[in-house]
């Protein structure tokens, strides 16, 4: 009889997507059988068909467990989701991603050969100009990574780290997996995490974000205070750094997102001095002078530009 593996677990919070996690962890079933890596899902008290996806599915490979929470638990799910395996690292996994097979391999031999305090991996070359790399030392990775790691599952953990005190004061944030990887690191003199440079997951649909009606709440209010109130073994330079390397590095504010936020209602002049004093920390000139231009637009524009984009796609799907 095959065992699971013990040196790694995918920790998969859910709620209310049963569509997309039955395909995210089909197509994922064939990578982590290489392995017998388990699965655990923690259901936030979803009312689809999310647990009998995961039944259906456990007949095809049974090293998945699902547990499901009484009621809704917001962001503390995602602290659930991580404190169930008891293997030696455990990956947090959004549930609309799956892996690639060639970089699992290779992040696997990683974590065999080496003990870890976490591994950061890449997506879709978000994170460019650093190669495959160590770090001892916290504030270099705050300053280089601690932007890329708001994006769930970016951080493989090991269990050592996963406790309650780490992230009090994180939730109802959205940044719970920040402030644990980096409360956790505050009182080491030296880390040992290793960044790894390769695209390890994509997204098997989709579905959008949570968060894109409140971008300037979470990307700019919750962004600024999540890492203005790390411990004080973080220097003030490297919190600032890392703060506004989000904006820049990443894809928050490309046109694409600024298009979909301003038809959302969730962008406009209004907003912008709303979040003020949070803008002065988290956006350089730039990216400040390009939000206040799609600011500008009249949504109504935005609107007829993305119905003639959807009819010319038509059109030459058509010819």
């Amino acid at each position: 009889m095959k065992r699971e593996n013990t040196l790694l677990a995918i920790a998969m919070p859910t709620y209310n997507r049963a569509a997309v996690l039955e395909r995210s962890l089909s197509s994922m079933i064939p990578v982590l059988s290489r392995f017998n890596v388990p699965v655990y899902i923690s259901d936030n008290h979803s009312s689809d068909s999310t647990g009998q996806v995961v039944e259906e599915l456990r007949r095809k490979y049974p090293f998945i467990h699902y547990s499901s929470n009484r009621t809704n638990i917001l962001d503390l799910n995602y602290f659930k989701a991580l404190s169930l395996p008891r293997t030696r690292y455990v990956w947090l996994l959004s549930d609309k991603f799956t892996l690639y097979d060639e970089s699992f391999t290779s992040i696997f031999q990683v974590l065999e050969n080496n003990d870890l305090d976490a591994l950061i991996v890449n997506n879709s070359d978000r994170v460019r100009g650093i190669e495959s790399r160590f770090y001892t030392d916290k504030n270099e990775l705050l300053m280089e990574l601690g932007w890329h790691t708001t994006l769930v599952s970016s951080t493989i953990y090991n269990r050592r780290m996963i406790n309650r005190r780490y992230i009090e004061r994180y939730f109802k944030a959205f940044f719970l997996q920040v402030g644990l990887l980096f409360e956790y690191l505050a009182s080491k003199k030296q880390c040992n995490v290793y960044f790894d440079n390769n695209n390890a997951f994509y997204s098997a649909t989709d579905s959008p974000s949570v968060w894109r009606h409140r971008p300037f709440e979470i990307f700019l209010q919750n962004w600024v205070e999540c890492v203005l109130s790390l411990p004080y073994t973080y220097t003030l330079k490297s919190r600032l750094s890392c703060i506004r390397a989000h904006s820049r590095k990443s894809a928050l504010f490309s046109s694409v997102s600024l298009i979909d936020f301003r038809l959302r209602g969730s962008v406009s002049l209004g907003s912008l001095f709303e979040y003020r004093n949070y803008i002065r920390l988290a956006m350089d000139r730039a990216v400040l002078a390009k939000v206040i231009a799609y600011s500008l637009v009249p949504r109504s524009v935005f609107a007829m530009y993305m119905s003639l984009r959807k009819f010319a796609r038509g059109l030459l799907g058509w010819c």
